[in-house]
């Protein structure tokens, strides 16, 4: 059992590398002998980690760790044993480190793509430009490339003396994306749920757009949004804490509610797309039931399939053959699953 939330890296050998947030475990898991050896220890030492943003499986069969606490890249050797560190790009220089651009996703030369956003801070305040660019970057040349522009629906924190506001998204209508291995680069607008495909070159092509439920935001629906925003407020401040100087004190922050909260739920229920090893693209679109269902798309934007998990099971990534996903148990405990990749 782990407590998650949870990423994972499948090695080249189907041991899996698993990340613990709550826990604070690095570790290799085998699902064969059911035994797990730490990666890295937490730390600040030479190959130690404080927090993971993310990890990536190289083309070399190596891990990358993100470690932005530290501002360095944890590297990882092909059995999933910590090597060495290096530093991020604008690392020494929190504001040029803000603003580059967040990688979410990697292709198969091991192109990274993430998100940039203009980021401002004057007057003591922080604020968001309008929009979000997809940005593809050559890890080898440093040449990074903007794809793709989205509206950008996070609003920066209120910081004052007295704490910090944050005001919650409620349910805005959010465009997300997806990387094929070959580069291609698939945005879901969620106006009209219509696929937009960027290829290689930059050119983008808009496919038809695509069916799904029209669901009312309810009142329960806005107290879940508050509750799990709220959980996940105290479970951030937790971890702050624990990594902050011995008694230092923690900001106060408080959680408000949107000035008008929307009417209809938008077509996507998560910030990203996963594509499988064999090219779909997994789009999590809203459902009229319990279980998270996931439309599956080609490279085209056309769906060839779709897949619903069980109430209380989320995916979590893919190996080589596999899917990966976790169910929570009564407990609130997460169990690791991999199943054949369908």
């Amino acid at each position: 059992p782990w407590s998650g939330p949870l990423q994972i890296v499948e090695l080249r050998n189907g041991d899996i590398v698993v990340h613990d947030s709550r826990e604070k475990r690095l570790v290799v898991a085998s699902f064969r002998t059911q035994e797990q050896a730490d990666a890295a220890k937490e730390g600040s030492g030479p190959t130690e980690f404080r927090s993971v943003i993310g990890m990536w499986r190289m083309p070399g069969d190596s891990v990358q760790v993100m470690d932005l606490m530290q501002q360095r890249m944890l590297v990882l050797d092909p059995t999933g044993r910590a090597k060495r560190t290096m530093p991020l790009p604008g690392a020494g220089d929190p504001m040029a480190l803000m603003r580059s651009p967040m990688t979410r996703a990697m292709d198969a030369r091991g192109r990274l793509y993430g998100e940039g956003r203009d980021m401002r801070f004057e007057g003591g305040r922080i604020s968001f430009g309008d929009s979000v660019v997809i940005v593809r970057t050559d890890p080898g040349t440093r040449r990074a490339d903007s794809l793709a522009r989205m509206l950008n629906i996070v609003k920066a924190p209120q910081i004052s003396q007295q704490g910090m506001r944050i005001e919650a998204p409620g349910y805005p209508k959010y465009d997300i994306w997806g990387v094929f291995p070959d580069g291609r680069v698939i945005v879901l607008r969620a106006e009209g749920y219509v696929p937009e495909i960027f290829g290689v070159n930059g050119q983008a092509r808009r496919a038809a757009a695509l069916p799904y439920p029209r669901l009312p935001v309810t009142a329960a629906d806005r107290r879940q949004m508050m509750d799990s925003m709220k959980r996940a407020m105290d479970e951030g401040m937790r971890q702050a804490a624990g990594m902050a100087p011995a008694g230092a004190q923690m900001p106060r922050v408080d959680l408000v509610e949107p000035e008008a909260w929307q009417t209809e739920k938008p077509p996507f229920t998560g910030d990203r797309v996963y594509v499988d090893p064999r090219g779909r693209a997994w789009v999590p679109v809203v459902d009229r039931t319990p279980g998270q269902r996931f439309d599956l798309l080609n490279a085209d934007g056309q769906i060839v399939d779709a897949i619903k998990l069980p109430p209380g099971t989320h995916l979590l990534g893919f190996g080589a053959a596999t899917v990966y996903t976790a169910r929570r148990d009564a407990d609130d405990l997460l169990y690791i699953r991999r199943h054949p990749l369908p």
